[in-house]
């Protein structure tokens, strides 16, 4: 059994030290994976919140047809999806406004992202459409298998195969454009 869904389980049957861990392993990836497509760090952290407050009031079965990573992945793509859904019927923000905004928010990500080239590829990341950006972080960054990422955005794993391989050609145009070349990455 999966360590997070081990600590899962000794939180539903009443360890609640265990959902403290749960939030320290997993709490950082999930910010980053929401924040791949957001673009807006502060948004990432509090849906990312939503998803753990979710564990902790509902207690959503897990039944292990997935790793636990996906699964805890899904709840949060469908909290981020939720949140959108409802911000764009309160007050809709222009697409430019939108485009504009600062896709970096200041500590984790900053640290993170250290080096100049590493500075270049999430430049980059962060200019490719979110359905790019999503599957790329979900591969290489959180290292999920296609079936993986297939369950976390809910798309066949052809479909996951099509958009990685478009996803990788247009990472690979906009790296071209900031003259950072293959043997840089």
């Amino acid at each position: 059994m999966e360590a997070g869904a081990e600590s899962y389980q000794r939180y539903c049957n009443g360890d609640d030290s265990a959902i403290a861990e749960l939030i320290a392993t997993y709490k950082d990836g999930l910010i980053l994976f929401l924040n791949s497509t957001l673009h807006n760090y502060a948004a990432a952290e509090e849906i990312a919140e939503d998803t753990f407050f979710k564990l902790v009031t509902r207690k959503p079965a897990f039944r292990a047809r997935c790793s636990f990573t996906t699964w805890l992945y899904a709840i949060g793509r469908n909290q981020m999806n939720a949140a959108l859904r409802k911000k764009a019927k309160l007050h809709p923000a222009p697409l430019e406004e939108a485009l504009a905004a600062d896709p970096y928010g200041a500590g984790l990500e900053q640290t993170m992202v250290k080096t100049e080239t590493d500075r270049a590829v999430h430049r980059c990341l962060a200019r490719l459409p979110a359905r790019y950006a999503t599957v790329l972080h979900l591969a290489y960054f959180e290292e999920m298998k296609n079936a993986e990422i297939a369950a976390v955005l809910h798309k066949t794993r052809r479909q996951v195969e099509n958009l990685l391989t478009r996803a990788r050609q247009a990472l690979r145009r906009e790296l071209e454009r900031e003259n950072v070349t293959h043997e840089d990455c």
